[in-house]
């Protein structure tokens, strides 16, 4: 029977150590040991978003295939519906009983169905792929980013729909279906491709996030209340950067908005503006405070030492890094830029060192540049820099080193994309060439373990501990 007991959650990470500067809001559970789950298209399948299918006539449906990181093969593999074409996932964990190990779930997001998986962590840990599966949850059209909220309402899972702008909500309480409430609307006037900022060191917390919207001025702030979804109230303000479009503010006018990040020194928020720069936002006072045009990108992270803000900037080559100032003054971009030499960096994942400094992996895309052979890895792979190397030296702009052999993905220009992931000791990225797979990299040493060989078309990488961190004594 396919039965995963399910009751009130606790609201912080009980076992796990605290999370750090959120992001998706699975972090905390990555410096554990576990598995890597790959999330995979498959291959021979037409794309319901493109209407494209595998031109070598290769058959191989989409699965979930576990990836054990020490032996470098997959465990465990979950058939799913033909035509899932892989979204975000998150995991999550769910008490039952004070004292017992927590329920341990996957969720992940599907834009070719237009669902939400739920699976069984447990069950496919143990490759039990008959308990694994769940529930499949209708949601939204044009689902991508995923979020774990854990500490609202006993543990929510949201998702972005793209094409109406809204966030749907999954309790952990009721796996079935879609909370009661509904959706909870992030937009105006077009829905858009959009992000979510939650932060436990933000005030309001949990109960107050920020979300992006790349086909409007604006990033909206949130009340997230468990239980209910009012599509008009539940925008509590609006930061409309199109009333800045004149002189003689004109400088802080900011055409869409992606990515998101949160700065605890300040209190503010940040927000990529279409690759013209970063906006921050002082949410106290609830007004813009500079654009930093001199950092552009699409993805924000705060380091895990919480006392910086990275920008990804795929189309410079760099990761800019912006530093915080005091509350309701300006930050600064006192730093120079890292550069990934060549490279189109894409997303980072952060590794914690024996002696508590960070290393900042990078996954690298290489999209932009003319191959003989477009399967070629070329600068494509897996960069990285210490970030007390790069506090240190304010005068002297740092260079990505790259750790050879992490393979290519397939390019696609400006939409190439290379999910990357902390997996306890390891850091772990898609592959796609020479081999479909997951490269494993040692975090301590930057040294390349070795490629996992999967289903083909892996799009995304999800950290998933071996056991239950929450709720045990």
């Amino acid at each position: 029977a396919k039965r995963l007991l399910l009751a009130a959650a606790a609201a912080a990470a009980g076992g796990a150590r605290a999370a750090r500067a959120v992001t998706i809001g699975d972090e905390q559970f990555r410096p554990e040991p576990g598995y890597v789950y790959a999330l995979c298209d498959g291959a021979g399948e037409t794309d319901p978003s493109t209407g494209e299918g595998d031109p070598s006539g290769a058959t191989a449906p989409p699965s979930i295939d576990v990836v054990d990181p020490a032996t470098r093969a997959v465990i465990a593999s979950l058939p799913v519906e033909p035509g899932t074409r892989w979204a975000d996932g998150v995991y999550m964990e769910h008490c039952e009983v004070e004292g017992m190990p927590a329920d341990q779930l996957l969720f992940a997001a599907d834009r070719g169905l237009n669902q939400a998986y739920v699976v069984n962590v447990t069950a496919l840990n143990q490759n039990n792929t008959e308990d694994a599966l769940l529930a499949t949850v209708p949601i939204g059209e044009g689902p991508v980013h995923s979020y774990a909220l854990p500490a609202l309402g006993g543990g929510e899972f949201w998702v972005h729909a793209d094409d109406s702008g809204h966030f749907d909500v999954i309790s952990l309480n009721n796996i079935s279906e879609l909370r009661a409430g509904g959706p909870v609307v992030a937009h105006v006037d077009v829905p858009g491709h959009g992000k979510l900022l939650v932060d436990a060191a933000m005030p309001g917390y949990p109960f107050r996030g920020f979300a992006s919207n790349t086909r409007e001025p604006a990033v909206y702030e949130l009340l997230l209340p468990s239980g209910f979804g009012d599509a008009v109230s539940d925008i509590e303000n609006v930061y409309n950067f199109s009333a800045y479009a004149d002189f003689p503010l004109a400088d802080l006018h900011c055409p869409s908005t992606h990515g998101l990040a949160y700065s605890k020194l300040n209190g503010h928020v940040y927000a990529t503006c279409s690759d013209v720069g970063v906006m921050e936002l002082d949410i106290a006072s609830k007004v813009p405070v500079r654009m930093h045009r001199d950092a552009p990108g699409n993805q924000l992270f705060t380091t895990p030492d919480e006392n910086y803000v990275v920008v990804v900037d795929k189309s410079g080559d760099s990761v800019h890094v912006i530093v915080p100032g005091e509350p309701g003054a300006a930050s600064s971009k006192t730093l120079p830029s890292v550069h990934a030499q060549g490279g189109n960096p894409d997303k980072v994942a952060f590794f914690e060192m024996d002696d508590g400094s960070w290393r900042m992996y990078v996954s690298l895309t290489d999209n932009f540049h003319t191959l003989p052979d477009d399967t070629l890895e070329g600068d494509s792979g897996v960069g990285w820099v210490d970030l007390d190397v790069v506090y240190a030296n304010q005068n002297e702009a740092q260079n990505l080193t790259k750790v050879p052999g992490a393979g290519a993905v397939t390019r696609k220009g400006p939409y190439t994309y290379r999910s990357i992931t902390t997996t306890g000791s390891r850091v772990a990225t898609i592959t796609h060439h020479p081999v479909d797979g997951v490269a494993l990299i040692n975090g301590h040493t930057a040294e390349l373990e070795g490629v996992a060989p999967t289903n083909q078309g892996v799009t995304r990488v999800v950290h998933v501990p071996m056991a239950a961190q929450m709720c045990s004594a």
